[in-house]
């Protein structure tokens, strides 16, 4: 099979520029447009392997219903004109990872952005395990309607993946039911977890994403949120033991709540030894996001690779960062990483 030589890093600079460029001015679309993308795979002399790249986003676009935020619909409806623009121009990040996508539009945005596969977390209504025990008794017995803890869902997760190429497997869990702090607890949150085929890559890969417990916007104390943080990343680790397949390179990412690096990130280290791109990256220019220690983030992507697939991140930008129309888009930024895919043939 002949295969064209591509420069890396040309590429993956096409996609950074791409996005950065999208935000300043954004050309007009037509309909929505399905992607049939291909990647560029590419044969290195050197070393003997094939490779290609993946681009990866995640972002909270902070999608609240009414009355919770308001005159969030201009700035959804902004945030996929810019994904669209993205389609257009062959320059969209191939993965989209999503936080905070509560209401129908936020659902909508990568399916109107044009991306061919969509998967959706839970929902509100989705069953979740009970919290039980004797060591959760006191954290249970002191939930409150005041915090919404005893209010029920009234949202789903938020989670939704984008993808330009075929997801083949997809599956969702919300965490138990009450392992929540505060506000936290009237949605649905959870996992959600996809296989997504690349065409020409030997096998595919496992893509996480979730949303942690916040810790001052839950409305109670720092020990109660906590807790709930430490609750769901427990729930994370059985999610991942269940559906990831060890055969299959990994990539997670999402809102982790974690920022400051404090007993939160301890305890979510002690239980994922995954690599953090923002660490991986810390002091390599190429893949440097920013200047700010790695641990004072909540959005991460974290990755591992197999003997028969690597992967690593070799360029990452904060996208959604600029004002647009005279204001940023979310409360988040976006983080947008390019991934090498190496293996053997």
């Amino acid at each position: 099979m002949k295969v064209p030589y591509v420069s890396l890093s040309v590429a993956s600079a096409l996609i950074i520029a791409g996005f950065s460029s999208l935000l300043q001015a954004r050309p007009e679309v037509g309909t929505q447009s399905i992607v049939n993308k291909q990647p560029s795979i590419v044969f290195d002399q050197a070393t003997g392997e094939y490779f290609t790249t993946l681009s990866v986003l995640t972002y909270n676009i902070a999608g609240l219903p009414w009355p919770v935020k308001q005159d969030r619909e201009a700035a959804l409806t902004d945030i996929k004109e810019v994904l669209q623009a993205m389609q257009y121009a062959g320059t969209a990040p191939d993965i989209v990872l999503v936080q905070e996508a509560f209401t129908e539009q936020g659902f909508d945005i990568g399916r109107e952005a044009g991306y061919s596969y969509i998967a959706k977390g839970p929902l509100a209504d989705t069953d979740a395990e009970s919290l039980s025990g004797s060591e959760y008794q006191d954290f249970l017995d002191e939930r409150t309607y005041e915090k919404g803890e005893l209010s029920g869902k009234m949202v789903g997760s938020g989670l939704v993946a984008f993808s330009n190429y075929p997801i083949i497997e997809q599956t969702a869990k919300p965490f138990r039911d009450s392992a929540c702090g505060g506000y936290d607890c009237l949605a649905n949150k959870g996992m959600l977890l996809v296989r997504v085929a690349v065409p020409g890559v030997p096998l595919p890969l496992d893509i996480l994403t979730t949303h942690l417990n916040s810790r001052g916007a839950s409305g109670v104390s720092a020990e109660r949120s906590l807790f709930a943080h430490k609750l769901q990343v427990d729930d994370l680790v059985g999610f991942i033991k269940e559906n990831q397949n060890p055969r299959y390179p990994f990539l997670m990412a999402g809102d982790f709540n974690f920022r400051g690096g404090n007993e939160r990130l301890q305890y979510l280290t002690s239980k994922l030894t995954y690599t953090f791109t923002r660490e991986y990256c810390e002091g390599v220019s190429q893949c440097q996001a920013d200047t700010i220690p790695w641990e004072n983030h909540q959005d991460h992507q974290t990755f591992a690779d197999t003997p028969i697939v690597r992967i690593v991140p070799i360029a990452a930008e904060e996208v959604f960062d600029t004002p647009v129309k005279g204001r940023v888009l979310s409360d988040h930024n976006g983080y947008l990483v390019v991934y090498r895919i190496s293996w053997r043939k």
